[in-house]
């Protein structure tokens, strides 16, 4: 089981019948440890912000004596985002919100889970009515966001993206990019520093986008390519777009779980 799913443990959800993600607001996120609940307001997380997460996730290799060893960490820079997007909380005692940086004083095993929680993004698995059109191809989404109640996250399904076709050339990028690493400090005592897609999945998410289902900004649905493309959630991006490459049921690689 990996940590996003871990971390949902800790809270209740519900399925928020076809209601739309407003993406004017930044993620709430909140989960119940030893009975009490507490709740993570966040300011809107920009596409700059996901960046600086992509680009801090670490995934390397190196040789120790006889034995390979791999270094995949995306808690770092998850905690890194959420508390540089932390603007309150609620359910904790004491008057810490008042002295400046007290983001940084949160305790790892809220903030952890809770970096998941704004992460907890993925592909339906569901099996569509219609067959593909391959120039219009589209990716189903489901995810958390919000809140019910303190301790009960919204969980969304069916928020859904639309593409026109890849072309060889978009093709040619994702595959490279996934294919480079880069030796440091030499080819026999050196790290390997594999690479990750998500600069390429965005700029492809921009060229191929045609509408979404399932977003909105103040309360009016996305309608425009440009609009979608300027007020999109990088994440969701990611994450919907990677589906032209690996399919709803493959591992994903937006974060990294599989660089190569």
């Amino acid at each position: 089981m990996d940590m996003a799913n871990a971390s949902q443990k800790q809270t209740e959800q519900k399925v928020s019948e076809g209601a739309t993600i407003d993406l004017a607001q930044g993620p709430v996120a909140t989960l119940i440890d030893a009975g009490h609940a507490y709740t993570f307001y966040f300011n809107r997380i920009t596409e700059a912000d996901w960046e600086r997460y992509f680009s801090g996730v670490i995934y390397t290799s190196h040789n120790e004596g006889k034995a390979s060893v791999q270094i995949l960490d995306m808690d770092s820079p998850g905690i890194d985002l959420a508390e540089s997007k932390l603007d309150r909380v609620e359910g904790y005692r004491g008057q810490f919100m008042s002295k400046p940086g007290w983001q940084k004083i949160m305790p790892p095993r809220h903030m952890r889970p809770v970096s998941w929680l704004i992460r907890a993004v993925n592909a339906m698995e569901e099996n569509d009515e219609q067959a593909f059109d391959p120039e219009c191809i589209e990716c189903k989404l489901e995810a958390l966001w919000g809140m019910e109640k303190p301790g009960a996250m919204m969980q969304y399904s069916g928020l859904t993206h639309r593409f026109n076709h890849v072309s060889p050339e978009q093709k040619h990028r994702f595959y490279r990019a996934g294919a480079t690493s880069k030796i440091v400090g030499g080819s026999r005592n050196g790290k390997t520093v594999h690479s990750v897609r998500y600069k390429v999945l965005l700029r492809i998410y921009d060229e191929l986008i045609i509408s979404v289902d399932g977003y909105c900004l103040n309360g009016k649905p996305l309608e425009s390519p440009d609009e979608i493309r300027r007020e999109m959630d990088a994440y969701h991006k990611v994450k919907a777009v990677e589906q032209l490459f690996t399919g709803s049921q493959a591992p994903t690689e937006a974060d990294g779980e599989q660089a190569a």
